[in-house]
Parts: structure tokens; sequence; C-alpha cells
């Protein structure tokens, strides 16, 4: 068990710390408040362009709202403007603007981050994600 924790508090520290976009990187929420609980996150940082970033979610992981929240927040935190959008691994995706029409289909989520504004909103693709009502906060492109 304590090997078992050894390996997990390395895991959480080398997500933190791993700058390199060429990998799958975890995002974990331990210093977040308690409705984001504390675990990994698998996801590849695939491209920034024009302020906006490129990120696609693992498998394991993409069809999990909390984890979108978690990695926009490891990604955007100290930034006052973020925009990221977010594909599922597997499906074409864009690393660069402007998207090609599938990179448009494909994409399953969007965070928009504005302090000047006091906006922090993350949408889903209607229909993408299980779980998420299509309430007005979806988009269809």
């Amino acid at each position: 068990m304590k090997l078992l924790a050894a390996v997990i508090i390395i895991l959480l520290y080398s997500g933190c710390t791993n700058n390199d976009t060429s990998g799958i990187r975890q995002a974990t929420a331990i210093d977040e408040p308690e409705n984001l609980p504390s675990r990994l996150v698998e996801w590849k940082a695939v491209g920034f362009s024009q302020a906006t970033h490129f990120v696609v979610m693992g498998k394991d992981f993409a069809g999990d709202p909390m984890s979108y929240e978690l990695v926009s927040r490891t990604i955007c935190e100290s930034l006052d403007h973020c925009v990221i959008n977010f594909w599922k691994e597997g499906d074409e995706y864009a690393t660069e603007i402007p998207f090609s029409d599938g990179q448009v289909r494909n994409r399953v989520a969007v965070y928009v981050k504005n302090n000047d504004e006091n906006v922090s909103r993350l949408s889903f693709r209607c229909g993408s994600i299980k779980g998420i009502p299509v309430d007005g906060n979806c988009f269809n492109d």
C-alpha cells in the first residue's frame, strides 16, 4: 500500500510539472475545492494558436465532465485569459486555427476564462458527454 501511495505521489508530481506537449499529461485537483476530487486525468496538449489551447483527452477520461474541468484549471490557473478546445483521443483534432469541418464536428468541449469579465465557463457539444443536460450550456457548431 505504501508503494502504491508513493507511485501515485510521483505520478501527481510529474504530471503537474511536465511541460512536454508530445505525450499524455496528467492533471490533478489536490488543491481544488471539495467539489473537484483528487484524481489523475490523462490528456495531451497538441497545439497552441492565437491564444487558444488544443487538448486531446485520454480515452478513459473523455466521457467524464469533471476531467475537462480539472484539465481546464490546470492549464488556465495562472492566466487571465484562456481558451481551450477539447477533442477525444482517436478523433480528428486541430493543432492550429482555422479548424477543418471534421475538427469542428469532433470538438467535444470548449473552456473560456476571462478575468476582466469575471467569466469562467466550460461548455460541451450537445449530446457528446453522457449526463450533460441539453439546457443551453451546450453547443452544436
